[in-house]
């Protein structure tokens, strides 16, 4: 059935990868924080250190540069809260954990693209296998799911809704939310009709696992993500001249919708907050991180848990949140600034950046920092729009433009 996926033939880096995206959701079977994820993140990294070297890696790797100076200001944070504040917020282990934790996060960032830029790995390759495989193993356990509540003694629901082998369901939602927009990539580099309907099949159970975390940023994700999809769709099929006027009109829209409608939508917007924050548990914990920014505005209080509450330091559980608390204003600029990067870099891979968009709903409803697999899809979605091929409308003829890459050149067909 498969002879479009004979290419998918993966080598030892990308096996690597691709198994540690496919125990990803799985965190119920780590040991004492550590699983078969961390082990091949670490793997990973070592193989790399025996590779050639590649001269100033630090001013070429985008995701390895932001996060040596996050680490960087998590430090002098630290530093200022213990010296100027007395130590007012935080724990020694708690900055321990967090520092470890974004040191793991560096070491698989810096080995996929060390590897990336070596040629030792295709982004979308690793991205189209993850996608078979997880829907895959996704659904076996969606369907044994109806006929017992666990596997082995480990969970397959949580709280009712279905989070199988995880401790929140939230770690299960991430991973299959961009799954569907997957499927559409691969989808459209298949051809044989057996492999498109098995494909299309997968696509519409990843949306249904996904609903059925019962998280409500499953939903956002599937609307941000289509709006993306049909809009970037739309803006790279136009000419050239009229794409100002295109998003001048559509912003003009949007900042006449708020302006007329201000009242309404942020009743709406409060309502919707409201009604998924159960106990008011995020209300609580966004007021008070708020208070605790103005502490320490610029470089923030380190890393760590630093919000007061119930006798024990918290997370603010949101991603922006978490970074001003930890590195202040300038880690906040240095994660908008890859975000934007990141954003301008897929402007012309309307599915991938699809995908990146239902992360991005999480980095807004959610702190995203420790995910390794977010960090995973987010440095594949990243360098895999160097490969693919996407046609331009323009004149209906195919344009080679020329897309830079500190390590070699590189030609794409946008």
């Amino acid at each position: 059935m498969f002879k479009d996926l004979k290419s998918l033939k993966l080598n030892k880096f990308e096996k690597i990868v691709t198994l540690s995206l496919l125990f990803a959701p799985f965190t119920s079977l780590r040991f004492n924080k550590v699983g078969v994820v961390e082990l091949c993140c670490l793997l990973l990294f070592f193989k790399v250190l025996k590779l050639k070297k590649i001269k100033k890696w630090h001013s070429k790797f985008l995701f390895s540069r932001f996060w040596i100076a996050y680490i960087g200001i998590c430090l002098f944070g630290f530093i200022y809260n213990v010296v100027f504040l007395k130590h007012s917020t935080g724990t020694i282990k708690g900055f321990f954990f967090d520092l470890v934790a974004y040191l793991f996060v560096f070491i698989i960032c810096f080995s996929l693209e060390y590897l990336i830029f070596l040629k030792k790995i295709d982004p979308l390759k690793i991205l189209k296998y993850a996608f078979l495989c997880l829907s895959i193993i996704m659904g076996v356990l969606y369907v044994l799911s109806f006929f017992t509540t666990s596997l082995l003694g480990i969970p397959l629901l949580y709280s009712g809704y279905f989070a199988p082998l995880a401790d929140n369901l939230h770690q299960v939602c991430m991973v299959l939310v961009p799954m569907p927009f997957l499927g559409l990539l691969m989808l459209s580099k298949i051809r044989t009709k057996k492999s498109k309907l098995l494909v299309i099949a997968f696509i519409i159970l990843n949306y249904i696992m996904a609903v059925s975390t019962g998280a409500s940023k499953a939903n956002i994700s599937f609307v941000v993500g289509s709006v993306t999809l049909l809009g970037l769709w739309f803006y790279n099929k136009i000419q050239i001249r009229n794409r100002v006027h295109l998003i001048s009109i559509f912003f003009g829209f949007i900042l006449l919708l708020v302006i007329v409608y201000y009242n309404e939508l942020l009743s709406l917007g409060i309502g919707f907050f409201n009604d998924n924050d159960g106990g008011e548990g995020r209300q609580n914990l966004y007021k008070k991180a708020l208070v605790l920014i103005m502490d320490s505005p610029v470089l923030g209080h380190g890393s760590g848990s630093h919000i007061w509450s119930n006798g024990m330091f918290y997370d603010a559980h949101q991603t922006f949140l978490t970074i001003l608390l930890q590195t202040g204003i300038i880690g906040a600029l240095l994660f908008a600034s890859l975000l934007y990067k990141i954003g301008v870099k897929l402007l012309n891979t309307p599915i991938v950046s699809a995908g990146f968009m239902t992360i991005v709903v999480y980095i807004m409803g959610g702190d995203i920092l420790r995910r390794v697999p977010i960090w995973i899809f987010l440095v594949l979605f990243y360098y895999s729009c160097s490969t693919i091929r996407v046609k331009s409308f323009r004149k209906n003829k195919l344009v080679f433009k020329k897309i830079k890459n500190d390590s070699k050149k590189d030609y794409n067909i946008i």
